[in-house]
């Protein structure tokens, strides 16, 4: 063999020093590549929640127009000897009852469910969620119960009885997330427990359109049972 041949032979292949410098290449573009990929990720998450959220809405809209503009029955009171949780006066009852029974939208439909749903914090003890001792433990919200989804319908509407009672519809929510489930949880443990004005929730209002309600907004409603233009329902 020539000289010639033998620098040809030593080419054949990658020397270690390369082949780290080529992974540590690779190693520093999967970096810089994978916050991006998460966020559309996230944002496709939040996309197929609010579209989900919008078939609930356009569901129970069904239920208001048959029914000459009334809302479900009232709402039974929250149970005064447990402590908070999130959207606790809108968990009274099984509201979904009066979407699936008259067959406006199918329980088995997965627009009940919230992609990003992963449950309720263990922040919040006395929720259904940290409080079940269902075996396995359900991993997600929507999970629960039968009925269960990871939206709620606002039960002040079932104190106010029907819709044209509303001086505001368009400012009063209908349907909405459970928990910020697209916020990241710390923001949004922090948003719920100070109320914050800083929307991190969506939500459909009564007529149609989405809206982005702040922890303030969805307390008020929750907590006071207060209707934009109306004030306090008793």
């Amino acid at each position: 063999m020539n000289t010639a041949q033998r620098l040809n032979s030593n080419r054949n292949g990658f020397t270690l020093i390369e082949l780290l410098v080529v992974i540590a290449i690779i190693a520093i573009l999967v970096s810089m590549l994978l916050p991006s990929l998460s966020r559309a990720k996230e944002k496709a998450r939040a996309i197929g929640c609010i579209n989900n959220e919008k078939q609930v809405a356009l569901a129970m809209r069904m239920y208001i127009d048959e029914h000459q503009g009334h809302f479900p029955p009232r709402f039974p009171p929250a149970d005064s000897t447990t402590g908070p949780y999130p959207c606790k006066s809108c968990r009274t009852t099984n509201w979904t009852v009066y979407l699936t029974q008259p067959n406006y939208l199918s329980l088995s439909n997965r627009v009940y469910s919230c992609p990003s749903d992963n449950g309720i914090p263990n922040a919040f003890p006395a929720d259904p969620f940290n409080t079940t001792t269902q075996t396995p433990r359900p991993k997600r919200l929507v999970e629960l119960q039968d009925w269960s989804s990871s939206f709620c319908f606002n039960a002040v509407l079932t104190h106010v009885g029907v819709e044209s009672a509303l001086p505001q519809p368009s400012n009063t929510g209908m349907i909405g997330e459970t928990f910020p489930w697209h916020a990241p949880k710390e923001l949004a443990l922090y948003a719920l427990s100070t109320g914050t004005n800083r929307a991190v929730s969506q939500a459909i209002a009564v007529d149609g359109h989405s809206s982005r309600p702040t922890p303030a907004d969805i307390t008020a409603a929750c907590k006071f049972f207060e209707v934009p233009g109306l004030g306090i329902v008793p």
